[in-house]
């Protein structure tokens, strides 16, 4: 099963840059940045265990719908999301969030399969590995980005931290 590994370094607490990875507010910027990218469902605010949120992007020419569920939800620890309905035979996507002096290690674990047997494999080295590396990195770019800046102050309720599972 194919897995990607990313870890990045966000100058800023851990439960600021948890949050920011819940955000449905980081994710539609982000989105925003593809050409038809865009985010659906889920909640407005911060998304929550058991949540789905379904994602939308253009990928060889076809528009590709994926829609995740919060499986697991550690605050600030880590979260999973897992696949419930998408062009993968199966994904999971695991986000830690590790504090270390100065800030927090944001790191992805990102493992899936494809269908179409070894053209999905070939597709997979010649092009879908390359594209969701360059995804998560983005990912992770727009939250260091809110981090480290003065926007996440406008995400982020400034009454402290969030409670997991609520949604603001």
């Amino acid at each position: 099963m194919p897995t990607i590994h990313l870890t990045s370094f966000v100058h800023a607490p851990a439960d600021r840059v948890f949050d920011l990875a819940r955000s449905t507010s980081v994710h539609k910027a982000l989105l925003r940045s593809y050409k038809h990218g865009k985010v659906e469902g889920g909640t407005e605010g911060f998304i929550g265990l058991k949540d789905k949120i379904s994602f939308s992007l253009r990928f060889l020419g076809k528009q590709r719908d994926v829609t995740t569920r919060i499986d697991f939800l550690d605050y600030p620890h880590s979260f999973k999301s897992t696949l419930v309905k998408g062009p993968f035979a199966s994904m999971t996507h695991e986000h830690y969030f590790k504090s270390i002096q100065n800030g927090t290690l944001l790191i992805d674990v990102l493992e899936y399969r494809l269908s179409f047997g070894a053209a999905g494999r070939m597709a997979d080295r010649l092009l879908v590995q390359s594209f969701l590396k360059k995804y998560l990195e983005a990912k992770n770019r727009f939250i260091k980005q809110y981090a480290e800046g003065e926007k996440w102050k406008v995400v982020i309720s400034t009454k402290g931290s969030l409670v997991p599972g609520v949604h603001n």
